[in-house]
């Protein structure tokens, strides 16, 4: 299992972790994040999950790398857990 936390500036970015198949990530920000196990984010997009501020989700079987796309703060943790 992994941890860390990756800032975010407005542009998209690819996060590598490893530790296992899935990304939990937590919203430590002010604004929605996207999140995808594919690059080319677009809100609302299928296989996009919003995150608003304060909030967590899971992208399941990123397998290693997650793209984001917003402003603030992640905190990304690589598991093979179905729970975090």
């Amino acid at each position: 299992m992994t941890s860390k936390t990756i800032a975010l500036t407005g542009a998209e970015i690819r996060a590598d972790y490893s530790g296992g198949t899935n990304a939990w990530l937590r919203n430590d920000g002010t604004a929605t994040v996207y999140a995808s196990a594919e690059a080319g984010i677009s809100a609302g997009a299928d296989g996009v999950v919003s995150i608003p501020a304060g909030q967590a989700a899971a992208i399941y079987g990123a397998c290693g790398s997650v793209y984001l796309l917003g402003i603030g703060s992640v905190m990304l943790i690589g598991s093979d857990y179905t729970a975090c």
